[in-house]
């Protein structure tokens, strides 16, 4: 938080928040002794949402580091005037590279870092690998080496369709349905 540029008012408040947080639980219907909590904050307290884009922030800033340092290049789009490397909504991350082995390396050596750094796990299982352009050896490859599963365009996405062509009028009859 000091890098990001928060004072250290702002810094011991937060750290007072989450270190003499206690908690019971509730057994048979009786609260138990109270206990501070080994690592975290309470399931719904306010400040978690916040924390959390907070360390999302991180996980970009790291990606675009990666990506002004040259160690991988993204997605070019709108005739080269983009370049497209990550989009984060909420807690999900999308991730654009260049299909080449490197820089999926370093991709993973990025989350490896965030989740040390910040206690934060990417779930291999729930996430995806869409792969275009590249032959199945390489795709199972990179499978391995993320451990995640590929998935084959068209897909949906938080409900839109990625993949088909959204020139075509059908493309757009699901949206018009949710509508």
């Amino acid at each position: 938080m000091e890098v990001m540029g928060f004072g250290i008012k702002w810094r011991i408040w937060i750290h007072q928040c989450i270190s003499t947080a206690s908690i019971s639980v509730l057994i048979n219907g009786s609260p138990s002794r109270p206990f501070k909590m080994g690592r975290g904050i309470r399931q719904g307290d306010p400040l978690s949402p916040f924390l959390f884009v907070l360390m999302a922030e991180v996980l970009n800033k790291m990606i675009q580091r990666a990506v002004s340092s040259g160690l991988f290049k993204g997605l070019t789009v709108s005739n080269g005037e983009i370049q497209l490397s990550h989009l984060q909504l909420a807690d999900d991350t999308l991730v654009f590279c260049e299909a080449k082995e490197q820089y999926v390396r370093l991709i993973k050596g990025i989350f490896l870092s965030y989740q040390v750094f910040s206690g934060l796990c990417v779930n291999y299982k729930k996430s995806a690998l869409v792969v275009v352009g590249k032959d199945d050896a390489w795709i199972a490859k990179v499978e391995v080496m993320l451990g995640c599963s590929r998935v084959q365009l068209p897909i949906n996405y938080l409900g839109i369709p990625l993949g088909v062509n959204m020139r075509r009028a059908s493309s757009w009859q699901s949206i018009i349905d949710k509508v």
